[in-house]
């Protein structure tokens, strides 16, 4: 076979395109002319089957007669390239006798338009010079064809030094590569699959591919697909995702912290504001009430800058959730402002509220937060005014059958706010200038906060102010309108003696806490015994009968979830049958729900004013859920 090959390359010379196939209609053998034309390397042609390449129904016809060697005569064909761009061409049978049936073929190019010329030039130099590597590879493993960026990639350093690799040597996992070809099959296409590979000297790295399914003339299928390394991307994954699990476990770390701190910071707490209204409420002298407002003041303070950053904690991490409850609006902007009166009485200014006749008093909404938002404008107000007045004004936008539009201003008339300072307030531990930090003290996150509360609720905090004159902080909410009744916080003198009759089971291990709650039931009326841990609660809840039980939920030797949750599965005990109030020093809403998926009724947080504390138990007793005998 050599021999004749020879011969008639010498003799046509070495520009001819010439080709060999079997009788099988494989293509054996082509110079490299030819492989020049189909935009292949010589080694990609063998095998190939002769109709993928030469194209045209009388061709096939043609084709059957030439390998029998009836005919002698021309054709014309279209060449396929790789590329699968269609060449005018005209093929000849060239005579060469063999006896295993052998076909020469001789190919020459028709004038082709320029314009195709140029379009088929464009389509090769796209081909070989995109970053991506692109190939063709047969159902059975073989690349026909691939581009430089596709070599480069896998580190081969020509087709022809890959060309005797089977695909599934590519893939890291072997079976992939089967999975992959079945998907094809089925689907004709894969999308975006990512994918363990192989570099000739064994390097691994991750590859995205996209392939589509063909079949070429003979119904052999194709594969073409596009790759690209991705190692770079995957890498930052990786490392985005250690930075993930780093934020995360430092976020954990920092929720433990502040719930430790908030345990540790509001049990003291609870225990000096307590003291100071049951001492209050014991008709103590003038100058004594005097000395125990300052300190009643002060614990307030304290209080506000630790829920302060508390609340900034909660917010940075998306932790704030709004709790909707029916409740008076009036009574509850009478109370703020009743609240921050002894620190206005002390610097002289007056404090008012011009409320909307029209303003509903009984409306469903987050009054905690609103409380919050009020106190620290106001709070603010009284902080920067030396001389006149602060007000708070509410009045109604729109009034419908369900819900109320409310606009809020909190007005003083005190130092003012430079214009080029009043974005910049609302940042973080910021106030309008370094010295008024030093003057006026805070920690320069509560409009921080308070504007944060409000974009919860769907509204925004504006303001207007001039130097020397004071400011205006305003802000507009909806509210549900309700017809049912809201808690009325009622006075100290008012709760004296209205839970006679009832027993209540106290667990709490800190023994100031001990005293404070019992003094404050005494005083209501109800008697009370204590319980140090959760167990003891147990064991004291099966011996005797209750009307309702305070759970503090840190405790030794069984805390109080295990506790109330041992305590609902004894007959008798259910969430109907024993009243269970969580008392927590937590400010974190995640305790709260833990609480209450534990069995208990309600929560009350630490430190808690006598009134709140009557408030939360009062609504258990008023539905006479239990008796005492």
């Amino acid at each position: 076979m050599e021999l004749p090959y020879k011969q008639i390359i010498e003799g046509l010379g070495s520009s001819t395109m010439l080709f060999a196939i079997n009788k099988e209609g494989n293509v054996i053998w082509c110079s490299g002319k030819f492989a020049q034309l189909v935009q292949h390397e010589p080694e990609q042609c063998l095998g190939l089957p002769v109709t993928s390449i030469l194209g045209g129904d009388e061709f096939v016809e043609a084709f059957a007669k030439w390998k029998n060697g009836s005919t002698q005569g021309s054709l014309r064909v279209n060449v396929i390239t790789s590329m699968g761009t269609s060449i005018p061409c005209v093929a000849y049978r060239v005579p060469l006798d063999t006896e295993d049936g052998i076909c020469m073929m001789h190919i020459e190019v028709e004038q082709l338009d320029p314009e195709n010329v140029r379009e088929a030039e464009l389509l090769k130099a796209l081909y070989h010079n995109l970053r991506e590597g692109l190939y063709r590879s047969t159902e059975d493993g073989r690349l026909v064809h691939t581009n430089q960026a596709f070599l480069d990639m896998l580190g081969y350093e020509s087709f022809e030094d890959a060309s005797h690799i089977h695909t599934s040597e590519l893939y890291v996992q072997p079976d992939l590569r089967k999975e992959l070809q079945r998907k094809l099959d089925e689907d004709g296409f894969i999308r975006n699959e990512e994918v363990l590979l192989k570099k000739k000297d064994g390097t691994v790295f991750w590859g995205w591919i996209s392939a589509t399914k063909s079949l070429d003339r003979n119904g052999h299928a194709l594969y073409d697909g596009v790759m690209r390394d991705i190692s770079a991307r995957k890498e930052m994954e990786q490392q985005l995702r250690i930075q993930k699990a780093r934020a995360e476990q430092a976020a954990q770390a920092k929720e433990l912290f502040l719930s430790t701190m908030s345990h540790e910071l509001r049990t003291p707490m609870n225990a000096v504001i307590g003291m100071t209204h049951l001492l209050l409420a014991r008709n103590p002298k003038p100058e004594q009430i005097t000395d125990l407002n300052t300190l009643k003041f002060s614990a307030e303070n304290l209080l506000h800058i630790i829920n302060d950053i508390l609340d900034f904690s909660k917010i940075e991490a998306g932790k704030i959730e709004l709790e909707e409850t029916v409740f008076d609006l009036h009574q509850l902007m009478h109370q703020t402002l009743e609240t921050l009166k002894f620190r206005a009485d002390n610097k002289g200014i007056q404090l008012r509220l011009k409320l909307d006749p029209e303003c509903p008093a009984k409306v469903r909404g987050d009054s905690t937060r609103l409380a919050q938002i009020l106190n620290n404008l106001i709070s603010n107000a009284i902080k920067f005014t030396y001389h006149g007045e602060v007000i708070l004004a509410v009045r109604v936008l729109k009034l419908e059958d369900t819900d109320v539009r409310l606009h809020f201003s909190i007005q003083d008339t005190g130092i003012g706010i430079p214009k080029e300072k009043l974005n910049s307030i609302f940042d973080l531990f910021t106030q309008a200038s370094s010295s008024t930090t030093r003057q006026f003290g805070g920690t320069g996150l509560g409009l921080t906060i308070t504007k944060s509360l409000l974009e919860l609720q769907g509204s925004q905090l504006q303001v207007e102010s001039q130097p020397g004159f004071g400011s205006n902080f305003f802000f507009e909410i909806n509210f549900h309108l309700s017809e049912g009744t809201g808690s009325d916080r009622k006075s100290p003198e008012e709760m004296e003696g209205k839970l006679i009759g009832y027993h209540v089971l106290i667990t709490e291990d800190n023994e100031v806490n001990q005293i404070l709650v019992r003094k404050f039931l005494n005083m209501w009326g109800a008697t009370c015994d204590i319980a140090r841990n959760g167990l003891e609660a147990i064991e004291m809840i099966q011996a005797r009968q209750y009307d309702l039980v305070l759970m503090d939920l840190q405790m030794p030797v069984m805390d109080g979830y295990t506790a109330s949750r041992k305590i609902r599965q004894i007959p008798g005990y259910s969430v109907d049958e024993l009243p269970i109030i969580a008392v927590t020093a937590s400010a974190l809403i995640e305790v709260r729900k833990k609480a209450l998926e534990a069995g208990m009724n309600d929560y009350v947080s630490k430190p808690f004013s006598p009134e709140q504390l009557f408030e939360r138990m009062s609504k258990y007793f008023n539905a006479g859920q239990r008796t005492s005998s």
